[in-house]
């Protein structure tokens, strides 16, 4: 830096930081969302919530231990019985595990509901945040139960939504999800469906106009990993943007995850490393802005293998989302993994922290500085930071080279010999990020 002031080292954390820090407040649910649930649980007053929640949360755990026998039997199958198998499954009217009776769908939408829309609220939050310019003006939600996406996306872009395809194979949870919606006003156009629009064939050229597809908390209830990797596969042919998966925060949930992410990944990057001889590609070149390619938003800052699954039990990678209560002080806490994948080259740029480099002026912070960009500049804090002695230890996962072609885990140390990273560091949560 040229200068060492007091003042350029404000301006230079506030920079950093408006970029950096992409968590939120404790989390409610909209007044108007908390007044329909209620409502609802008048016209149902013979509903046992405690009872409900209890059976789900048990059929969830029976299928949860079944699905290995399950994914052991269809291995039994040659390839062209697997496919046939798979091709049945998606197209049966009431796939999944978990039948949700009446009673249960407005459980859910009394006692999970919160939970759900806080990790969506917070997942869509951070690609607001970094891809300002996205406006997801038709979504298809996957496994949509009483719609809490359309509540999230209703929050985050207010009447930029036009059309919501909605697939659920509960007729109750549908049931719930129109009794919500009812009367407000500002909702998108509503279509519901109980399988995948034409699955078990390649979708036309106008069925791939989503913006934005969403697969929260649905995937685990798909009965094998053979099964999984077709819907995925089909999800991603039905969004010419972006698609999001959120599972719960666990070890299987956070495999799933990657395993989620390394089909498309590999699947997309596959079909056009032929064409190209790389991946990654300068803003300026045309090609660069096609929709060739697939790239991860968030919360990986790379498109390679996750580190995490390097190690023997594959660790967790996922947030902890506060949710605030409506009726007192209380908070709550839901834990989810996700990722986010875009179409399209990941774009070289410059890296935050290339403005600060010896001899460079530290200004005001523009619109631009407080955004970070998805150019391989940015790391992701994986753990809570600690204090140890005169330094503060920030566990990151790093992206290899300007392409983030792969990434490491590594703990970065930062001494108050730095002050305006060390001031950064003392502020930084998990699910931060942490600048280049």
């Amino acid at each position: 830096m040229a200068s060492t002031s007091k003042a350029d080292l404000i301006l230079k954390k506030r920079a950093l930081a408006a970029a950096a820090f992409q968590r939120v407040p404790p989390v409610r649910i909209p007044d108007l969302l908390q007044s329909q649930v209620e409502k609802l649980l008048r016209e149902h007053p013979e509903v046992d919530l405690d009872k409900s929640i209890t059976r789900m949360e048990a059929v969830k755990s029976f299928w949860a231990d079944e699905e290995l026998a399950c994914s052991r039997q269809l291995r039994t199958l040659n390839p062209g019985a697997q496919k046939e198998k798979v091709k049945s499954w998606i197209l049966a009217t009431e796939q999944g595990p978990v039948k949700y009776l009446m009673d249960d769908a407005v459980a859910f939408a009394a006692r999970s509901m919160p939970s759900t829309y806080a990790a969506l609220y917070r997942v869509l939050s951070e690609v607001k945040r970094r891809i300002p310019d996205f406006r997801p003006r038709q979504v298809l939600d996957f496994g949509s139960g009483p719609g809490t996406s359309l509540w999230a996306i209703r929050e985050l872009w207010p009447e930029q939504t036009k059309t919501a395809f909605l697939i659920e194979t509960s007729a109750a949870m549908t049931s719930v999800c129109k009794s919500l919606a009812e009367g407000v006003e500002t909702m998108p156009l509503l279509k519901y469906r109980t399988v995948l629009p034409n699955a078990g064939r390649s979708p036309r050229r106008d069925e791939k106009t989503n913006d934005l597809v969403i697969c929260s908390f649905a995937m685990n209830e798909v009965p094998s990993m053979a099964h999984r990797m077709a819907v995925v596969n089909y999800l991603w042919t039905l969004t010419h943007n972006m698609l999001v998966i959120i599972e719960p925060g666990t070890l299987h949930g956070s495999a799933l995850v990657r395993r989620l992410r390394d089909r498309v990944m590999t699947t997309e990057n596959h079909r056009v490393r032929g064409q190209y001889r790389g991946l990654y590609l300068p803003a300026s070149d045309p090609k660069a802005h096609s929709d060739l390619g697939a790239h991860v938003v968030a919360p990986c800052a790379h498109d390679g293998t996750c580190p995490m699954s390097r190690n023997v039990n594959g660790g967790i990678c996922g947030l902890i989302q506060a949710i605030q209560a409506q009726e007192a002080k209380k908070l709550d806490k839901v834990s989810f993994s996700f990722v986010v994948m875009r179409r399209g080259f990941r774009k070289w740029g410059a890296w935050p922290l290339d403005r600060y480099k010896e001899g460079a002026p530290v200004v005001e912070p523009s619109q631009d500085d407080k955004v970070a960009n998805l150019q391989g500049g940015w790391m992701r804090i994986v753990r809570p930071p600690t204090k140890l002695g005169n330094g503060i230890t920030v566990p990151v996962c790093v992206p290899t080279g300007r392409n983030a072609t792969d990434a490491s885990l590594e703990d970065i140390k930062v001494t108050k010999d730095n002050i305006a990273m060390y001031s950064l560091a003392s502020e930084a949560e998990m699910g931060d990020l942490w600048p280049r």
